[in-house]
């Protein structure tokens, strides 16, 4: 296939989006919560239902992917022609000036390349070797190794109290039960979410990461291990707990136990970076009205949780690492069993859909197991997806806000390409669906909010309302609405259309929905109400 009509394809069939079932977003930056966090929250007690409906496992597919190739990921110059087509295409429709990529294989780099501008301005090109990009909360899976590291030298408990390793505050004792590593590393500890007080507007407003915790304590909303709700404060506090334990502060921790064994020299969690660094930062973008407007270095007050900028050949390393469990070249920096025990499912809402691993997320498109891990700031957005059967690996970091979606539909672009789906009959919808699935309609709400703050506020509109429509046949959210015939849809509707109770134009794929609307950065994106896979659940609307 040429490069143009792949780029084609790209065009005319995007790929579905696929997030692990977990309520949460991956998200670190520190703009209010959007409608997506909600869906995520939403699809998460749909799809805990819907298994025991008498669902069929499905998955989301696009119509028009690129031909799988027929020998897998064997090439390294067949994968550059492949992710040419799809960076080429999402650079110029998702207005992302840069993008940088690194792939991983059987114990070395396979393939690593820079993509477009780290600077339009001074017209510095991307370099995956040098060009350092933000990569916000994928730095949990480096506070995760940390923590992993202390626990396997008998240093932490992961599950003990961490009030045990706090020396000047505690978390307030609301249940019997006690907060532990192993709730902070599965998103499972019961916070409440806070938006404010988590970023810095000059380096002179950063505080000390104890102090900054120990003034921003968020309410304990639900007792530990009961549900997943992502918490940017977990992770920090996970980190801080590193500090306390190993006698140096995080960032000097990273730089001597990860960073140095896995020669990742362009690596840092310091902010801001070091001055030997800071040439080579890549520089963020937002676009609006036709115009890409630079912005400042983002800080992050609460620096485990997502203050990393690094090259995408260093989080190579970090990837051969994970999949050699915890070997890279001569240095080790776990031990074999304790980086299978971060690897394996730790937490899941309900055992018939993903779940959590220490640091790392599940997700199951195309009948794959990875471990992912995403990242976004203001303006970068990123992320890093194991496949642990295949000793494979994928990271994609990209200098615009734009990439928020572009980095999914890579990824689902790669795994159809290398790793397609089998194709299945679609069974005909179980006997008593219908009425069946109305146990599932009413009113829901997203688990990662405020609960106790005016914050609250902001989360009096992201509700979704579930409801059966057409007779019983089609599974209707609102707002938006699922495509199906009595089922979430396996095979691709083609036929685009206007959703009554939603102003964009759709066009439903699988489960993806892709549409044009005029708020929309590109003119053309996935609804921020993402669409949802697991092993048993495939879903998507508009809103």
């Amino acid at each position: 296939m040429t490069s143009e009509a792949l780029q084609e394809q790209i065009r005319s069939g995007p790929y579905p989006e696929k997030e692990a079932s977990i309520s949460h977003v991956h998200r670190l930056n520190f703009r209010a919560q959007h409608i997506s966090s909600a869906l995520v929250s939403v699809v998460f007690l749909v799809s805990l239902l819907l298994p025991t409906l008498g669902m069929a496992k499905v998955e989301a597919r696009h119509s028009t992917p690129p031909p799988p190739s027929p020998t897998g990921l064997s090439d390294p110059r067949e994968l550059e022609i492949f992710l040419n087509g799809v960076l080429s295409v999402q650079l110029a429709d998702d207005h992302i000036p840069g993008a940088t990529v690194s792939a991983v294989k059987d114990g070395r780099l396979f393939f690593a390349k820079g993509y477009g501008s780290a600077d339009l301005q001074a017209g510095k090109p991307v370099s995956a070797q040098t060009t350092l990009f933000q990569i916000g909360s994928v730095g949990k899976v480096f506070t995760a190794t940390a923590v992993m590291q202390l626990a396997e030298q008998g240093k932490l408990n992961l599950h003990a109290d961490v009030n045990t390793y706090l020396k000047t505050f505690h978390l307030p004792a609301t249940y019997p039960q006690p907060i532990t590593l192993a709730d902070l590393l599965t998103h499972t500890a019961g916070f409440e979410d806070r938006l404010t007080g988590k970023d810095a507007a000059t380096t002179s407003d950063l505080e000390p990461l104890g102090q900054w915790l120990a003034e921003h304590v968020p309410a304990r909303v639900r007792p530990p291990g009961e549900l997943t709700a992502y918490s940017n404060y977990g992770f920090a506090l996970a980190g801080y707990i590193v500090e306390q334990v190993s006698g140096m502060p995080y960032a000097q921790y990273v730089e001597q136990h990860l960073f140095q064994p896995l020669g990742m020299r362009e690596s840092t969690f310091r902010q801001p970076v070091e001055a030997r660094l800071s040439a080579d930062l890549s520089q963020g973008y937002t676009y609006t009205n036709g115009v890409y407007h630079p912005g400042p270095f983002e800080l992050v007050q609460g620096a485990p949780a997502g203050s990393i900028s690094t090259t995408a050949t260093d989080i190579a390393h970090f990837m051969l690492a994970q999949l050699q469990n915890g070997r890279f070249g001569t240095q080790r920096i776990l031990q074999a069993a304790t980086a299978q025990e971060m690897q394996t499912r730790q937490f899941t809402n309900d055992p018939r859909v993903s779940g959590m691993a220490y640091g790392f997320e599940e997700w199951n498109p195309n009948g794959q197991r990875l471990l992912v891990k995403g990242g976004d700031t203001y303006s970068f957005s990123s992320m890093l997806a194991l496949l642990p059967e295949h000793q494979v690996g994928v990271f994609v970091s990209y200098n615009s806000a734009g990439g928020e979606l572009a980095r999914t539909t890579l990824l689902q672009a790669f795994l159809d390409h290398y790793y397609p789906a089998p194709r299945e009959i679609r069974p005909s919808p179980p006997a008593g669906f219908a009425e069946r699935i109305s146990q599932i309609s009413g009113t829901y709400l997203l688990t990662r909010h405020s609960y106790t703050t005016y914050e609250k506020l902001l989360t009096i509109s992201p509700v979704f309302a579930v409801s059966v429509t057409d007779g019983g046949s089609p599974l209707g959210l609102s707002p938006g609405r699922w495509a199906g015939d009595g089922r979430l849809p396996r095979r691709p509707q083609r036929d685009a259309h206007v959703d009554r109770q939603c102003p964009c134009q759709c066009l439903h794929q699988g489960g993806l929905v892709r549409c044009s609307h005029p708020s929309s950065r590109a003119g053309r994106f996935v609804c921020a109400a993402l669409p949802l896979c697991t092993a048993t659940v495939a879903a998507g609307l508009c809103a």
